[in-house]
């Protein structure tokens, strides 16, 4: 997985070793426009778990949440490795073809 994501310019990663568990986080770069990695991913049928939705509703618009928005959890626990390489492929594809280059 880490391969297939790794190299890009447009986000970066941390691993299961610095975070734990069986997920990793995506921090997308300034650059990339969330809307459309958003759009992307639900059209091919990726589930993702934006970081927004790991703080209280209520608390969602405060400033200090803010960052969450450019940020998304992988969770591969329970998933076959094929699916697993194809989905970063179509991840990474969904991040770098919504980026604009600075």
């Amino acid at each position: 997985m880490l391969n297939i994501l790794q190299g890009s310019d447009n986000f970066k990663i941390n691993t299961p070793l610095e975070c734990g568990g069986y997920f990793i986080w995506i921090r997308l770069a300034d650059n990339v426009d969330v809307p459309k990695v958003r759009a992307q991913l639900d059209n091919d049928n990726i589930v993702v778990g934006w970081g927004e939705i790991f703080v209280q509703e209520k608390e969602r618009e405060l400033e200090k949440f803010q960052y969450l928005k450019r940020r998304f959890r992988l969770g591969f626990s329970f998933l076959d490795e094929d699916e697993l390489v194809d989905g970063c492929k179509k991840i990474r594809a969904a991040i770098d073809n919504n980026s604009i280059k600075i």
